[in-house]
């Protein structure tokens, strides 16, 4: 796919794709204020920081304002600005994939005709 550099690293295509397909796991929520209980629905900012074996998830840093949470004890919140270009780039991503497959399907369907 294609790549993307950031402070963080070099992100491709491919990898906002697996981050939205692997990481990105939705939860429903209330806010115990929330008179309403109105049920909510986002992925929990404080995991998506880290991977399933505890490394850094750097895309999901990327989408969680996190730089000064531990240090000011500051609370994490999602950057809705950072998750929608991930999904756009997972979305570019399904795209190529897809008109590779469908290249690939139209060659087999003209071998047997």
């Amino acid at each position: 796919g294609t790549t993307y550099s950031t402070r963080y690293s070099n992100i491709t295509t491919s990898d906002c794709l697996k981050f939205i397909t692997e990481d990105y796991m939705l939860a429903t929520y209330n806010y115990i204020s929330d008179k309403d209980k109105k049920t909510k629905i986002s992925a929990i900012a404080q995991d998506l920081l880290v991977d399933e074996e505890g490394n850094d998830n750097v895309i999901g840093q990327m989408v969680v304002n996190c730089e000064n949470a531990v240090t000011e004890q500051g609370t994490l919140s999602m950057n809705q600005t950072q998750l929608l270009n991930v999904a756009i780039g997972a979305i570019q991503e399904l795209t190529k994939q897809v008109k590779e497959q469908q290249a690939i399907i139209d060659e087999l369907i003209k071998r047997v005709e």
